[in-house]
């Protein structure tokens, strides 16, 4: 009886190793998911560590404009009162991603005013732009 279980067990082993080995088979790629994953990340701040400062500031710029739409529609929601517990965490998130998106700006543009000082001044910077919209 002992045996007879014994070798069940090791025969549906074997067969589940060999399905799996099977499986793996038919992956293209021939590399695991973490690799994967690993790449896309490497791209992506490989990307944004290829852009000047200039660029970096348009592009937090963009994710903040997105930002304030989102936040307004939350807040509306929050004044009629028809907001959800799942929206007002979100609310009390975006708008700690908001100071911190801030803070990053602010750091940005002081590099990107030196950057300036350093070259000729153009009349239409991004930052100038920037400054005129938030008086």
């Amino acid at each position: 009886m002992f045996k007879r279980n014994y070798i069940r067990l090791l025969a549906s082993l074997v067969i589940s190793t060999v399905l799996v080995v099977a499986a793996k088979g038919d992956d293209k790629t021939n590399c695991p998911p973490n690799d994967k994953q690993g790449f896309y990340v490497k791209k992506r701040t490989n990307s944004w560590s290829n852009l000047t400062q200039e660029q970096k500031f348009l592009k937090m710029r963009e994710w903040r404009i997105k930002m304030e739409q989102g936040l307004t529609d939350l807040r509306k929601k929050q004044q009629n009162g028809s907001i959800t517990d799942e929206e007002r965490q979100r609310l009390e998130r975006m708008e700690k991603m908001l100071k911190r998106l801030d803070q990053r700006l602010a750091a940005v543009t002081n590099v990107v005013k030196s950057l300036e000082n350093q070259s000729s001044p153009t009349n239409n910077t991004p930052i100038e732009s920037y400054e005129k919209q938030d008086k």
